[in-house]
């Protein structure tokens, strides 16, 4: 029933939660640096022979390379969210706040919550920013019932439902 990217765990009825699916995570992020490891390794031949289209070719591939981690870290940011009854989690990856940050939030913490653009975007207290794509999953429909139902009712009105 459109479950095939998003997967919805029940167990004993208490503790249901909506996540992108760890083969879909290996399959985006496999698609998006593989353009700066093929970047990088002509990078690397081109150093050693000398043409008229050097300095092209260095901006080609600096440009792939800086555009596939950009790309990476953004589709990092989409596939690590899970939205639980308990509220939603979501990681991002930056060089400002350390490598890696995590971020957890109770649906008490979320001040506020929309959907647009085929997303859901929450506001916690402390003005953290966390969002739900719905077009990673297999059917958005069902996704995007999955979040309204597991919504605080004050947040499930703010995101017009």
């Amino acid at each position: 029933m459109g479950y095939f990217l998003v997967s919805l765990r029940v167990s004993v009825a208490v503790s249901r939660e909506v996540y992108v699916r760890g083969w879909v995570k290996a399959l985006m992020y496999g698609a998006t640096l593989a353009p700066a490891i093929v970047a990088i390794v002509g990078l690397m031949k081109q150093s050693f022979v000398a043409t008229e289209t050097r300095g092209l070719e260095f901006c080609i591939g600096t440009a792939m390379i800086a555009a596939s981690c950009w790309l990476f870290g953004r589709l990092y940011f989409l596939c690590s969210v899970i939205v639980t009854e308990a509220g939603i989690e979501q990681s991002s990856l930056s060089l400002r706040k350390g490598l890696k940050r995590k971020v957890r939030l109770g649906w008490e913490r979320v001040v506020s919550a929309s959907f647009r653009a085929s997303s859901f975007h929450f506001l916690g207290d402390e003005g953290t920013k966390l969002e739900l794509n719905t077009t990673l999953f297999n059917n958005a429909q069902e996704t995007i019932r999955a979040v309204h139902n597991l919504l605080p009712d004050r947040l499930r009105s703010q995101a017009g439902f």
